[in-house]
């Protein structure tokens, strides 16, 4: 017989004999891997942000060469991307300088800025800006005179000026005597130089003369038989080029020039 204790024991026995023991799994498939989250590296954002800076152009304002109150000037980012595409043009050793001196300098000296300012686009800023730099000796101290005087001012208000202190009567009066005394030498002159030459005192002296009228009063001064030897080698209206090789054909013969009239 068994005891109490030992039914007990056997019961107890039973019961856990009913309870599945779980088992080791004995699959050789390794276990599934848990896909991360994909992140941008920030190395790749930094480069990307870099390479778009790049490709972003940059306006360099040193290559303006400007003097110290230039910013007060020009205000505008495009002003200076225009000013910044003259780089190469507009150094200070390619401006035209003015001096007083010679028949017409004064006015070389605007028409090459205007040509500048036409061609590149430069703004009158800019122009006003580098003007101190372009006067020479006595000329640089009569601008520092109107500048204290009268302030800062554009382009067109200093031509003004500059044509009412050198193109004045005298000035007028010499020019016009310096043309009617210059009479083509066809033994010594050049015709290139010297017709050229005349040509600037009149455009110097009649800016709206048209190139017509002044081809016409030159050769009316050649007279006589060089003034028929041009005309039958010109056909009107001849430009000055026309007028030139005329010149240069009658004095490459000019030891008989007459004859062929």
């Amino acid at each position: 017989m068994l005891s109490e204790h030992q039914k007990k024991k056997l019961a107890q026995g039973k019961d856990n004999s009913l309870v599945e023991t779980p088992q080791a799994s004995t699959s050789k498939n390794p276990p599934q891997k848990v896909p991360k989250r994909t992140r941008k590296p920030q190395r790749a954002i930094r480069t990307a942000s870099k390479r778009q800076r790049q490709s972003t152009p940059i306006i360099d304002r040193n290559v303006l060469n400007l003097n110290n109150d230039l910013h007060h000037t020009i205000s505008s980012n495009a002003e200076v991307e225009t000013a910044c595409n003259f780089e190469g043009i507009t150094r200070f050793e390619e401006w035209p300088t003015f001096s007083g001196e010679g028949e017409y300098n004064h006015m070389e000296f605007m028409k090459t800025i205007d040509m500048f300012k036409e061609h590149f686009s430069i703004p009158y800023e800019y122009i006003t800006a580098i003007l101190h730099s372009l006067f020479n000796n006595s000329e640089k101290k009569w601008y520092y005179k109107m500048r204290q005087d009268h302030g800062k001012h554009s382009w067109p208000w200093w031509k003004e000026q500059i044509i009412s202190k050198w193109a004045n009567d005298s000035w007028r009066f010499k020019m016009e005597n310096s043309f009617e005394e210059a009479i083509f030498n066809i033994e010594r002159d050049k015709p290139m130089s010297c017709l050229l030459k005349q040509k600037d005192r009149l455009t110097a002296l009649h800016p709206d003369m048209s190139e017509t009228m002044i081809h016409k009063r030159i050769l009316k001064k050649c007279g006589g038989d060089l003034e028929y030897a041009i005309r039958r080698r010109c056909i009107e209206p001849f430009s000055t080029e026309d007028y030139i090789n005329a010149m240069e054909d009658i004095t490459t013969r000019k030891k008989n020039w007459k004859e062929l009239v």
